[in-house]
């Protein structure tokens, strides 16, 4: 062989050298592109999964929280009703002052209901049941409501001067606001 024809030789076989070499070159890169695409399509998953659990921990703890405030709560309408029967009993009391105390039927009367209303402010206690008499108090619309204004110089602006009918709360949730007369102080 000519040392021509061995050159040229040795020319295709660089040639064929390089050209495998950007072959590999080639499949290195789409491999890398692949593997950044696996990577980013993996993340995402991760991304999602870590989403949707987030999501189911805030169903359970929503659903906890319902499950909790319905145990709680679950006697509100129950206690509206036994709100009126303690305030029908603390205003028989208010009426005691007007009768003869010696006569023993009209005590027993007085003291059967004041027995009757601490066994109700007990059971109240019991299921967290409380009274609002907001009487000197500042107003708070939370838990009162105005059904009038006055205006007495000697009492501060937004105290409560008078309570018409006392609210009550269940846990933290009011079950009905105290009615309430407000001072307001007019300059």
């Amino acid at each position: 062989m000519s040392e021509k024809n061995k050159l040229e030789e040795k020319q295709e076989k660089v040639q064929e050298e390089v050209t495998q070499e950007n072959q590999v070159q080639e499949n290195l890169q789409k491999l890398a592109g692949e593997l950044l695409r696996l990577k980013d399509e993996l993340a995402a998953k991760d991304d999602v999964i870590i989403r949707e659990r987030a999501e189911n921990q805030n169903l359970r703890n929503r659903y906890t929280r319902e499950l909790d405030d319905k145990g709680k709560y679950v006697i509100s309408e129950f206690s509206k009703d036994l709100v009126e029967v303690m305030e029908s009993l603390y205003r028989a009391l208010e009426f005691k002052k007007d009768f003869d105390l010696s006569d023993n039927k009209i005590t027993g009367m007085f003291d059967g209901i004041d027995m009757t209303l601490k066994l109700l402010e007990k059971t109240f206690i019991k299921y967290e049941i409380k009274r609002i008499f907001p009487i000197n108090e500042e107003f708070d619309h939370r838990y009162h409501q105005a059904i009038s204004k006055v205006s007495i110089y000697e009492k501060k602006d937004n105290q409560i001067v008078d309570v018409i009918q006392a609210g009550y709360t269940i846990h933290d949730r009011l079950l009905k606001p105290a009615l309430v007369i407000v001072n307001v102080n007019e300059e």
